[in-house]
């Protein structure tokens, strides 16, 4: 009896950790497209933080958000420009739609709608209603802790949708 007790301690010690950290690092491509403006991201996330690297207008940008902190970070090195705000914050919130999804999520109904492959992941689809109004229909991967893809129900051609998703280690340096 204490052999199979201490077999399934030492099993348990060396699953545990793949339990309990099921989300994966990765990078993708990510358009994000509001009332018809594209604009390109790469995104990379170690499975806590995630970080969006952009070039508009011919400046590059990053917005790093860490969720944990409730923290986000948008940076302009050009300018030599940083701005920390709290994730929930409108300025946050306007540079983030995995955020704005998140804080929608706590404002309208949810109703979940079952289960697609979006880019070759296993997701979650659900939608966001204001009473009857449909709001926002996504599609989050469990095996990312991710969108993959969101539709803004309340705007012509408004949605951001990931590509190109390489699972990989993300160095913590990405963040700093």
């Amino acid at each position: 009896m204490r052999i199979k007790i201490t077999s399934l301690l030492t099993l348990l010690f060396f699953m545990l950790p793949v339990l309990t950290f099921s989300q994966s690092s990765f990078s993708a491509e990510m358009i994000n497209v509001q009332g018809g403006t594209e604009r390109l991201y790469k995104l990379q996330s170690d499975g806590l933080k995630y970080r969006y690297d952009f070039e508009e207008s011919g400046m590059e940008g990053t917005v790093i958000v860490d969720p944990e902190a409730g923290k986000t970070a948008i940076l302009l090195p050009e300018e030599k420009y940083v701005h920390y705000t709290d994730i929930n914050s409108s300025t946050s919130l306007m540079n983030d739609p995995y955020q704005a999804f998140i804080y929608s999520k706590s404002r309208y109904d949810e109703k979940k709608i079952g289960e697609e492959k979006v880019s070759g992941f296993n997701c979650y689809k659900t939608e966001l209603y204001a009473s009857d109004q449909l709001i926002f229909t996504a599609w989050y991967s469990e095996d990312l802790g991710f969108l993959v893809k969101l539709v803004n129900e309340m705007d012509d051609n408004t949605y951001m949708e990931l590509s190109d998703i390489n699972k990989e280690d993300i160095s913590d340096k990405v963040f700093a």
